[in-house]
């Protein structure tokens, strides 16, 4: 049986009448985890959550509870009931006399600060997977516009909260809970619909640092996604023009990203490719990174990844900008932050700094490669380097020279590796044999 995770609100415990609740509301359904937590311990309480969500399936937290599973990362369901967004506002005025003797008001501020500046990287898709429920009647406080305002799901035609009729703590009311529990189920199907989902329209989320992430989807089926996709397009083209610029050089023979001479080249792939496109902008709507996967191939393969590059004189080259190049590292570290979204990639150069010695990517064994992309000549490579240097020199261990190999673009032979989530390994083999979801069917 699947498990769900129960996190408790403030003075509760994980022996208390509102987990006993959640336990007998579910029973049949999921095994309920239910420990118990000093909220009043941020950061320390985040880390035992964090460690608890680990090995469940969904995740239901209370009031302040919610506010430690809503600073989760992670793609899991998580239903929040009545959600305390800003425990600064509230918290120091609900204490009970034996809790305020042990409440250290500043190292709380401080550590809720830090758990809530996370919330800008997460990214629309996990926001989706958050739904939270709000009573009518809750006499402590309501922060349905914080969570919104944080947490909307952009997914088109889906709303990620709900008002019940009831008081604050839901979980303590099998009839309240029955109406959440009903909601937030209800929603998942919704989400999960071949429909639904396939015709998302990932709008433009504004994040703390007043980014914006947008996903697009080809072949969708929704006259608004083509519409999204036209509106953004030139920029998508300019970004990976500038980032493959090298490849005019007759370096790979045939110019631009991919080998594509047009834009519409690209755009054509796309079509033919199912593609997904991964966006984030800058407060002022300028493109900053832009990643373009290949659904057809099994799981998600990375075809193009690019950032925002100026032209430097000096260099005679185009160059990332600051700006650019981090908005490129938070698209690869969404790559391989989920194995449920089957990312897989083949990198070289830079990108392999990127994705391993900044993240925890895995290399995919050559033989496994070789299912990935077949025919495409892959043969082993004798080029061993146990100790790489990034751009500034500094030397760092190659862990993943056995896993190289080599294989002809354009007529000449490139040195590759293929990466993917640490928990993709095993079963990447398998992305070729299980026709991945297209969007609209």
């Amino acid at each position: 049986m699947e498990k769900a995770l129960y996190i408790h609100g403030l003075g509760g415990s994980g022996t208390g009448s509102s987990a006993a609740n959640v336990r007998k509301a579910l029973e049949g359904i999921y095994d309920v985890v239910a420990n118990t937590y000093n909220h009043l311990d941020p950061l320390e309480t985040f880390a035992k959550i964090k460690e608890d969500a680990e090995n469940v399936d969904v995740i239901i937290a209370s009031s302040l509870g919610a506010f430690y599973a809503l600073s989760l990362d992670t793609i899991k369901p998580i239903l929040v009931l009545n959600p305390c967004v800003c425990p600064k506002k509230v918290i120091p005025g609900l204490l009970r006399e034996d809790q305020k003797k042990d409440y250290d008001e500043e190292k709380c501020f401080e550590e809720w600060d830090i758990l809530e500046e996370g919330w800008a990287d997460i990214d629309s898709e996990n926001c989706a997977m958050r739904f939270a429920v709000f009573s009518d009647k809750d006499e402590y406080f309501s922060f349905e516009k914080e969570f919104i305002e944080n947490f909307k799901n952009l997914h088109y035609g889906l709303k990620n909260t709900k008002f019940i009729n009831g008081t604050h703590e839901i979980a303590k009311h099998t009839d309240q809970l029955k109406q959440a529990f009903s909601a937030f189920f209800k929603y998942l199907a919704e989400l999960s619909d071949a429909d639904n989902y396939g015709s998302e329209q990932v709008e433009l989320n504004e994040s703390h640092l007043q980014e914006k992430y947008l996903n697009m989807f080809f072949n969708s089926g929704d006259a608004r996604q083509e519409q999204l996709i036209n509106a953004n397009f030139d920029e998508i083209w300019e970004i990976l023009d500038k980032a493959y610029a090298y490849t005019k050089n007759n370096q790979r023979g045939k110019g631009g990203p991919g080998g594509f001479t047009t834009k519409k080249d690209l755009y054509a792939d796309c079509l033919k490719s199912n593609a997904m496109v991964k966006c984030i902008k800058s407060g002022g709507g300028k493109m900053q990174a832009v990643a373009i996967y290949n659904l057809n191939r099994g799981g998600r393969k990375l075809s193009l990844i690019g950032g925002d590059c100026e032209w430097n004189p000096e260099k005679g080259k185009y160059v990332a900008t600051e700006d650019g190049k981090k908005a490129l590292y938070k698209i690869i570290k969404e790559d391989i932050k989920e194995s449920g979204r089957n990312f897989w990639g083949e990198i070289s150069d830079a990108a392999e700094i990127l994705y391993f010695f900044k993240t925890n990517a895995q290399s995919i064994p050559q033989s496994v490669v070789e299912a990935l992309m077949p025919g495409k000549g892959i043969q082993n490579t004798s080029h061993h380097e146990p100790v790489k240097r990034d751009k500034s020199g500094n030397e760092y261990e190659n862990r993943f020279d056995k896993d190289y190999y080599e294989r002809p673009i354009d007529g000449n032979i490139h040195r590759k590796v293929a990466v993917t989530a640490p928990e993709n390994v095993d079963k990447v083999q398998n992305f070729p044999l299980v026709r991945y979801k297209k969007r609209g069917e």
